[in-house]
């Protein structure tokens, strides 16, 4: 039998350095910004206090330039070879980086897709050095008279690669996130001045020497998000976080505007967008989001930086380290009224690889508890007035360890050891109601100002935080409800039977997906029992990726709140409208519902007054 012989091509080789050049630059260049970012960042290595990004042609040609250290006339050619760097000696150097960069790939991957010229000196030489590079190949290395520092031009990118320049997207938007890029190194190097000019108009400009990060927010995003927000700045042993975080006043529609950074190098922290939802779950509306830039710092040897060709994504040695340091250094800003007790009881570390989901979480509500009266409404006749009788002790009693294993699933345990005295929350308790307009909105004084409050959201909020503060709380019915459950219904219940005896309801299996329910959590009415239990299980079967039972715990307690809370268009007389505003101004956080809509309008008297050309 004849044998084929080999082709060339069958052979295994060693790549030319082009070559390899350009597949490395296909793992760090994706598009201009990608340039952009990897000599801001040499640029920030160099210690320099000023950079400057010049963006033509959609960011086919750029000029960085800086007032860093430069670079000598021996090494200027070196700094364009693979793996040439100064910022990394030997393997243990790997797990105490501090610098931005450290591979010695950037240049030379760069330069092999681009026609680059790089002008640089050092403050100590009386002349710089100039050297031009194409797709590798040097062209010529020559002395220079510029000033110190570095600057780097790049023409005709992607020139000699077409198919990735036919990837490249419209040119508005390379040229966006260029400048997103650009304001991220903003937020995080405050003490940096940075300005970014596109087809020569400046676009960014910060002032970089004593600015604080908050400066920086009201140059990159307006005097809207400035005004609404609030310092982050925690520490423990194990690491620093600082930064700012917005307000309820403030919020947005995506998580494009949570940017962290670790150690100073901006990446993607999924767990904590996560934490952020959870901590502003009823602080906003449903599908808003806040806005919030931390800066995390922690020993570089906690961090492997290596795991990813742009270094956009890191792994932690201790995901719960990091947590509770970025959790505690939230909370503390949205409540920075705190008891001396300061354990970890309350947490839980999401996404930590090393959970233990099972484990018994002790309840700590009870400090606040004693600081609330509530007042709850006889739900059984909806014609009787609200009834101010109560059981303090019915609150007050610490409950028995792991009477509330919901709690191991939320972060309300944690948040409600805080005393919310906030410095500039208003005296909510001392309102004078006066009446109420569209049989829904209550009129009140609130000092020399009108409010505004929705009888149904400020009803809600009270429900909803007696749901947290007794989940076992129930009404046993003098008649039971049979409810007869459809496939998907009945399937949900089957999974979920421990929610619904968490918060209240006592439920028997009848047989045939028919259920009997002999007792309802004390906040909901009977005659909503069947439409709440429906609607829960119809939302739990619609929730999109199943999600985990933190949220089927929440979105369960705010579901009983909203059905079992006074409707639009229920008529109160003054005597309930006053128990109703005592109740709600008692609550922990009585601006918002559990969804996150607002509760009260607040008119100042100054605004009637101008309105109507007042000036006594």
């Amino acid at each position: 039998m004849e044998v084929t012989p080999k082709t060339d091509h069958n052979l295994i080789k060693i790549l030319s350095e082009e070559v390899s050049n350009q597949i490395a630059a296909g793992e760090v260049v994706e598009r201009p910004s990608s340039v952009v970012k990897e000599l801001v960042e040499n640029s920030i290595d160099a210690n320099a206090t000023e950079i400057i990004v010049d963006i033509q042609n959609s960011g086919r040609s750029l000029k960085i330039t800086d007032n860093g250290q430069g670079i000598s006339p021996e090494q200027a050619e070196l700094a364009f070879r693979r793996f040439a760097t100064s910022k990394l000696r030997t393997e243990s150097d790997l797990w105490s980086l501090s610098t931005m960069g450290f591979r010695g790939e950037a240049l030379a991957s760069i330069a092999s897709i681009a026609k680059v010229e790089m002008k640089t000196r050092r403050r100590q030489d009386d002349q710089g050095t100039k050297i031009n590079i194409h797709g590798s190949n040097t062209i010529g290395i020559e002395p220079v008279g510029v000033s110190y520092g570095t600057s780097i031009n790049i023409d005709e990118l992607f020139y000699n690669t077409p198919a990735r320049l036919k990837f490249l997207k419209s040119d508005s938007t390379e040229v966006n996130h260029i400048i997103e890029s650009m304001q991220t190194f903003a937020l995080c190097h405050s003490n940096i001045s940075f300005s970014v000019i596109n087809k020569s108009r400046e676009v960014i400009r910060t002032n970089g020497a004593n600015s604080k990060i908050e400066d920086v927010v009201r140059i990159l995003y307006g005097k809207e998000v400035s005004d609404n927000i609030i310092n982050v700045d925690y520490e423990n042993s194990y690491g620093r976080v600082t930064g700012v975080v917005s307000t309820q006043k403030y919020s947005r529609g995506d998580k494009n505007k949570q940017i962290f950074f670790i150690n100073n190098r901006w990446v993607k922290i999924p767990f904590i967008h996560k934490m952020l939802d959870e901590i502003y779950t009823d602080l906003l509306p449903s599908h808003r989001h806040p806005f919030a830039v931390l800066k995390i710092e922690i020993p570089p040897n906690e961090i492997d930086i290596n795991v990813h060709p742009t270094k956009k994504e890191v792994r932690f040695h201790s995901y719960s380290s990091v947590y509770e340091l970025v959790y505690r250094g939230i909370i503390n800003c949205l409540y920075p009224k705190r008891n001396d007790n300061d354990d970890n009881s309350g947490i839980v570390y999401l996404d930590n690889p090393h959970l233990d989901t099972n484990s018994t979480i002790k309840e700590s509500s009870a400090n606040y508890a004693g600081n609330v009266q509530p007042v709850y409404p006889d739900r059984n006749n909806d014609n009787q007035k609200l009834n101010s009788d109560y059981n303090p002790s019915r609150y007050t009693t610490p409950p028995k360890e792991g009477t509330y294993q919901v709690q191991q699933f939320s972060f309300y345990d944690e948040l409600r050891s805080y005393k919310h005295q906030e410095e500039n929350r208003e005296d909510l308790e001392s309102i004078k109601p006066i009446g109420r307009i569209y049989e829904i909105y209550i009129i009140g004084y609130l000092g020399n100002d009108l409010c505004f409050i929705d009888q149904h959201l400020a009803h809600e909020r009270y429900l909803y935080e007696q749901l947290e503060l007794d989940v076992k709380s129930t009404q046993e019915l003098l008649t039971t409800i049979m409810i007869q459950l459809t496939d998907s219904e009945w399937d949900n219940y089957s999974q979920n039977k421990d929610i619904f005896e968490q918060y209240g309801y006592e439920i028997q299996e009848f047989g045939n997906k028919t259920i009997i329910v002999r007792a309802i959590p004390s906040v909901l009415e009977v005659g909503e029992a069947e439409n709440v239990f429906r609607n829960v299980l119809v939302e739990m079967i619609n929730e999109e990726g199943r999600k985990k039972a933190l949220d089927k715990f929440t979105h369960l307690k705010k579901t009983i709140a909203c059905k079992a809370a006074i409707k639009a268009g229920k008529h109160l007389d003054m005597e309930e409208i006053k128990i109703l505003v005592k109740n709600w101004a008692k609550t922990r956080q009585p601006y918002t519902c559990p969804h996150g809509r607002p509760v009260i309008y607040r008119l100042p008297k100054n605004d009637i007054d101008k309105h109507f050309n007042r000036t006594w």
